[in-house]
């Protein structure tokens, strides 16, 4: 399930591994503790690169609650959430294995 909202939700603009090129975002290896925006081969919006969140369950989960622009005001990120509980679960739980 949470392989499935990676497909639908992110793989347009994100990968997964540290060797993936980069898309419209950067790759997502190692996102759980890592600062917004700090990606050194990555050109990010100015909102997103001085942000002071770091990714993690909680983070990642109320960005997918409220929205990208909502939780970094400014962001190049387009507008993606998963309202569903399960689903967004699921997709975290995914990349929380997917990154390492």
């Amino acid at each position: 399930l949470g392989e499935v909202q990676f497909a639908r939700k992110c793989s347009v603009c994100h990968t997964l591994k540290p060797d993936d090129a980069n898309r419209a975002g950067p790759s997502l290896h190692k996102i759980f503790g890592r600062k917004a925006g700090s990606v050194t081969y990555y050109s990010y919006s100015d909102s997103l690169q001085n942000s002071p969140i770091i990714w993690n369950e909680k983070t990642i989960d109320e960005l997918f609650v409220k929205g990208p622009q909502d939780v970094v005001r400014g962001t190049k990120m387009p507008l993606q959430k998963v309202s569903d509980d399960k689903k967004r679960k699921a997709l975290i739980d995914y990349l929380k294995t997917a990154t390492k």
